[in-house]
C-alpha cells in the first residue's frame, strides 16, 4: 500500500473525535477453547496476527499529518507493527460474571487509540466463569467501513478449524517496510486530492437536488428507524446506557440483547433498507 490521502468522511471521523467521543468501533466475541487446550491464547493470537498482517494492509498503516495541517492526514506504511502494544490481556477478578465482562468492555472502549501507531487494538479477556475467552477488537472508523471490516475478518479468520496455508510475503515485493514521503509530495498529493473531491461534489449536485425534492424518502427512513427501535425493544434490550450524564463523572456502559434467528433476519433487513 502506498501513501493515500484520507477521504473527507474519514477525515471527519478524526476531526470530530474527543476523549469523551471516541470515533472507533469495537466488537466482542466469546470463544470456546478446544478441549484440552494448554497453550497461551494471547501468544497464539499474536502469532496469528504476525502471519496474517501481510494479508490485511490496513492494520499496518498509520497517520501522517501534513505540514501546517493544511489538509487531511495521509495513510503511510508503518515501519513495523508492535504486536505487544496492539494485543494485550485483561484478567477479570472472580467470579468473572457477564456483568464484569460488560463493564470491562465499556472501559476498554472508552480509551482513545494512539494516533502514533496503526489505529487498532485487540484485548484478550480471561477469567470468565464460563471458561470462555473474550476477544475484543477495536479499530478506528477512519480506517475501515463495514465492507472493509468484512475483508479484514476474512484475512484474519478461517472458516474451518484447520487454518489455511499462508504464503510468506516479501515486504519489499508489496511495497511494505515503512514510508517517509517528502513534504513536497505530501502537499502536492493533498492539493490533487482536494481538487478531485471538489470536482466530484459538483458532479453530484444535480442528484442532491433531486433527492431534496423527494420528502417522502426521509419519511420512509424515519418509519424504518422506528420499526428498528420497536424490534430492539421487543427483544428485551435495556437501554441502561442511554441515561443523562454529566462531565467528568460519567463512565461508559455496555449493553446486550439476545435476538432469535427470525428477529435477527428482520432486524438486518430493516437496517439494510435504512442504509
Amino acid at each position: 500500500m502506498r501513501m493515500k490521502t484520507l477521504t473527507g468522511l474519514d477525515g471527519m471521523f478524526l476531526h470530530l473525535e474527543t476523549p469523551e467521543t471516541p470515533m472507533h468501533v469495537g466488537s466482542l466475541a466469546l470463544l470456546d477453547l478446544p478441549r484440552g487446550y494448554r497453550g497461551d491464547f494471547l501468544d497464539d493470537v499474536k502469532r496469528l496476527y504476525a502471519r496474517r498482517i501481510p494479508l490485511a494492509p490496513v492494520v499496518s498503516r498509520k497517520l501522517l499529518e501534513l505540514p501546517l495541517h493544511m489538509a487531511n492526514p495521509v495513510w503511510v506504511q508503518a515501519e513495523s507493527v508492535d504486536l505487544d502494544a496492539h494485543i494485550r490481556r485483561v484478567v477479570l477478578p472472580k467470579p468473572g460474571t457477564q456483568a464484569q465482562l460488560e463493564d470491562c468492555v465499556a472501559r476498554l472502549h472508552s480509551i482513545p487509540l494512539d494516533r502514533t501507531r496503526p489505529l487498532w487494538s485487540v484485548c484478550i479477556i480471561e477469567g470468565l466463569k464460563s471458561r470462555q475467552v473474550g476477544y475484543y477488537t477495536n479499530i478506528h472508523h477512519a480506517v475501515i467501513d463495514g465492507q472493509a471490516g468484512v475483508e479484514l475478518s476474512k484475512a484474519i479468520f478461517d472458516l474451518t478449524a484447520r487454518p489455511r496455508r499462508i504464503t510468506r510475503v516479501d515486504d519489499r515485493a508489496v511495497g511494505r517496510g515503512g514510508e517517509h514521503p517528502w513534504p513536497g509530495a505530501l502537499v502536492a498529493g493533498a492539493l490533487r486530492h482536494d481538487a478531485e473531491q471538489y470536482a466530484r461534489f459538483v458532479q453530484q449536485l444535480p442528484q442532491l437536488a433531486r433527492q431534496l425534492q423527494r420528502p417522502e424518502t426521509n419519511a420512509d427512513q424515519t418509519a424504518l428507524g422506528h420499526a428498528v427501535s420497536r424490534l430492539i425493544f421487543s427483544a428485551g434490550l435495556r437501554y441502561s446506557f442511554l441515561q443523562p450524564f454529566t462531565f467528568p463523572q460519567f463512565h461508559r456502559a455496555c449493553g446486550k440483547t439476545v435476538l432469535r434467528l427470525a428477529q435477527r433476519a428482520s432486524f438486518f433487513r430493516l437496517v439494510f433498507k435504512l442504509i
